[in-house]
């Protein structure tokens, strides 16, 4: 991983105990790995690798306990799978420059078998090995698909820090993603649509009620679309009750002087929402390495 190297305890069976993790952010970084053959095989082989595949952990790496493993409470051991989040470059052929790869994260997600195929347990608790942070913590899953929908249909979408479940015939494809990317917009599956749209149509009825008066109707109506998809049209009256409760109590501005309305999720539009969260991490790679080529990394949507 870019910046840091993970050890997870694993079984002789393949199940990983995340309780007993160690994290070091002294690993050697080099600067991304190049897709195809590698470039440091006999590097790697004159360090103790033998076929080239392999670099011995060298004594100056300083391992510890990554932060909140105490807090993190993981299940038994168990088999996971083990979704990368990464950035990729392509290359440039005509200054003979190869195509390379980061990787920021590692997403686990519960095995339930393998056999006949691989099946995957959307139910149970997922883990994020974060390259970023340094740090092993728990993932925050949104189920869109109803309760009753098979098994073979779920979908498991994984975008910058918003992780859904949602159904294959709901999901956009790829070339929607696309088109959403470039036009700065999130490319929304069919039941994010059709929640957005039960919780607008909620909060418009709401207001002709009056349940919540404009200024509640403003702030509740400029959400970020997952706390809208989220909330639904069940949501609207809890939300504009919370609003309301809040601002009674004189807790926004208590709880904290530098409070930020417009920075939290149900509190106002986040224009940050689909920008590259890598971009930082992109820049410096790419100043690191000289290349003049524009990079971009993974979109926020896909």
């Amino acid at each position: 991983m870019e910046g840091c190297e993970f050890l997870v305890s694993e079984s002789a069976d393949g199940r990983l105990d995340l309780a007993d993790v160690y994290v070091t952010t002294d690993a050697p970084t080099r600067v991304g790995f190049v897709v195809g053959d590698n470039p440091w095989a006999e590097q790697d082989e004159q360090a103790g690798g033998g076929d080239g595949s392999f670099i011995d952990v060298s004594p100056e790496q300083s391992y510890r306990r990554p932060e909140g493993l105490e807090g993190l409470q993981p299940p038994a051991p168990r088999e996971y799978h083990a979704v990368p989040w990464t950035s990729f470059w392509s290359g440039d052929t005509v200054k003979e420059k190869a195509a390379k790869a980061w990787v920021w994260r590692y997403y686990l997600v519960p095995v339930a078998s393998r056999e006949p195929e691989l099946h995957l347990d959307f139910d149970s608790q997922l883990f994020v090995l974060d390259a970023r942070s340094a740090t092993v913590r728990r993932c925050e899953v949104h189920r869109l698909a109803p309760p009753e929908t098979p098994q073979h249909e779920l979908r498991l979408r994984i975008r910058d820090e918003v992780v859904t479940i949602d159904t294959g015939a709901s999901v956009p494809d790829w070339e929607d993603v696309v088109v959403a990317r470039k036009s700065g917009v999130p490319a929304l599956s069919q039941l994010e649509q059709q929640r957005m749209q039960e919780y607008l149509a909620a909060l418009e009825q709401a207001l002709q009620m009056g349940t919540i008066d404009e200024a509640e109707f403003e702030e509740a109506y400029d959400v970020h679309w997952l706390a809208a998809t989220v909330a639904g049209g069940a949501g609207v009256e809890a939300l504009g009750e919370g609003i309301a409760a809040v601002e009674q109590a004189g807790e926004l501005e208590a709880a904290s002087a530098d409070y930020a309305p417009e920075a939290d999720i149900m509190g106002g539009w986040d224009e940050d929402s689909y920008r590259d969260l890598m971009q930082d991490q992109d820049d410096e790679l790419m100043d690191d390495m000289e290349f003049e080529d524009d990079f971009d990394s993974p979109a926020a949507d896909y």
